[in-house]
């Protein structure tokens, strides 16, 4: 049966309790960072909605729950963007809608799921918006976003709007506990990737922590000069950037910190002071900045299943800073 995770109860709890009182809204916008677990929360949330025999979360032994777990239930619709496409199309759209006008099965309600909805063509935002300013009865769309900033103040004015915020303790130690991480590693995981639960999972295989510091390492042995920006870079793809990443982040960022807080007590969560050596180029605000923008560009373009290739790496990251250190000249 699918439900919430544990740092995710506080806003299940409200939605149950507008379940039961069928006053659910005909439309969320459930946003969050990557990585907190909106896809188990709206999965959870599509089949508590489709449960024939509760008012609240779902039984798990219905008709509705046995036909939705087995991916078959005909109220409940998810789109995403096609094979190999990286937006919603109009015609997806437009697809959705007809089948939202369709008389309902058997669920308590027809469920409509957007994933991500940052991905829809302008075209095709403008197509839902008709469908959410008329919504039909019992019907409820599930938007799903990891920057929901970026869709139209028109369609999420139309949304009641569910935040899934980073959880950087309990209850998510506990739970990367549960599937076998020490509370140490959970909480320096956690840190480096901004308090998501579900990428310090993915992200805890085995010598993670020991790339940290060798990433920590590299960058400042770039700003002092004493390392090939292509050697490095060439090390970086092969250890793999969906690993790299979220410690050259996190490292830029502690950089950034520390030169409005030389103590180092603002740094983030499980990091180690002093990582990064003091970088020789920390007072470098403009690139410092700089760098951290191009990474969550390449962070973006690595979740759209773009290939990222040693020479981007090189030029967009290590060659501006071992030119802004001493490798300058």
């Amino acid at each position: 049966m699918a439900g919430p995770l544990p740092w995710q109860e506080p806003p299940w709890r409200r939605l149950m309790e507008r379940k039961a009182t069928a006053r659910f809204p005909h439309a969320l916008l459930i946003g969050g960072p990557a990585g907190v677990g909106k896809g188990a929360f709206v999965a959870g949330l599509a089949q508590a909605l489709l449960c024939e025999d509760s008012d609240e979360a779902a039984c798990g032994r219905c008709p509705g729950c046995r036909q939705f777990a087995g991916g078959a239930h005909p109220d409940y619709s998810l789109w995403e963007p096609e094979e190999d496409a990286v937006t919603l199309k109009i015609h997806q759209i437009r697809e959705m809608n007809q089948a939202i006008f369709l008389t309902r099965s058997r669920g308590p309600y027809k469920v409509c799921v957007v994933n991500p909805a940052d991905a829809m063509t302008p075209a095709a935002a403008d197509s839902l918006l008709k469908t959410l300013e008329e919504p039909p009865p019992l019907t409820v769309l599930l938007l799903v976003s990891h920057r929901p900033s970026q869709l139209s103040a028109t369609i999420r004015s139309r949304c009641q709007v569910v935040r899934l915020a980073p959880c950087y303790d309990e209850p998510a130690v506990g739970w990367l506990g549960s599937q076998g991480i020490d509370a140490g590693a959970a909480t320096t995981l956690l840190g480096i990737t901004g308090g998501a639960p579900l990428r310090a999972q993915a992200l805890a295989g085995e010598g993670a922590l020991e790339e940290g510091g060798r990433v920590a390492a590299e960058v400042r042995d770039l700003a002092h000069g004493a390392a090939d920006p292509a050697t490095v870079a060439q090390r970086w793809c092969k250890a793999g950037l969906e690993v790299v990443l979220p410690w050259l982040q996190g490292t830029i960022q502690d950089a950034i910190r520390e030169v409005f807080d030389p103590s180092g007590a603002s740094r983030r969560r499980g990091g180690a002071k002093g990582g990064t050596g003091r970088l020789s180029l920390g007072h470098d605000l403009t690139l410092l900045f700089d760098i951290d923008t191009r990474l969550n560009r390449l962070g973006e373009a690595l979740a759209k299943r773009h290939s990222l290739s040693q020479n981007s790496l090189a030029e967009q990251i290590a060659i501006p800073l071992y030119r802004a250190g001493d490798g300058g000249g």
